[in-house]
């Protein structure tokens, strides 16, 4: 597999990724990323809670829904927020490298991504919700 730098397009394409989802890293926090991916460190939830942080979520809107359903056991959203941010560009990161693409978009696809990217944090991961969720202004997957 390729070794990823600031510059790659694949690299570029999280972080792109992480600002559709109200989300960033400081730099220092995307070298880390890339010395650990580079390296084919694994990745887990354990790696994740070492390496937090950053903060993003709205409180009034999500309740208590994305904190009860972490598998990190963290108790504010700030510290959530930094922990999805890292677990994200982390698993992300690992697919650019790998060259991934996604020929067509299915249901299960869909949810196989979802789960393959969140799968250190909510035990939700790759399933649907029951419950709305908006992060800054950003309202994910509405439930009919």
């Amino acid at each position: 597999m390729k070794e990823l730098t600031m510059e790659s397009k694949e690299f570029k394409r999280v972080l792109q990724n992480l600002h559709l989802e109200n989300l960033s890293l400081p730099l220092h926090m995307q070298k880390k990323i890339l010395e650990l991916v580079n390296s084919n460190v694994s990745i887990t939830s354990a790696l994740i809670k070492d390496l937090l942080q950053y903060g993003k979520y709205n409180e009034q809107v999500n309740d208590d829904f994305l904190l009860e359903k972490n598998l990190l056991n963290i108790s504010s959203y700030e510290e959530l927020e930094r922990a999805e941010a890292l677990a994200f560009s982390l698993r992300a990161t690992e697919l650019e490298k790998t060259e991934y693409a996604m020929v067509s978009l299915t249901l299960d696809g869909f949810k196989e991504l979802h789960h393959y990217l969140f799968q250190d944090i909510y035990s939700f991961a790759g399933e649907f919700r029951d419950v709305q969720i908006m992060k800054g202004t950003t309202r994910f997957c509405q439930v009919q």
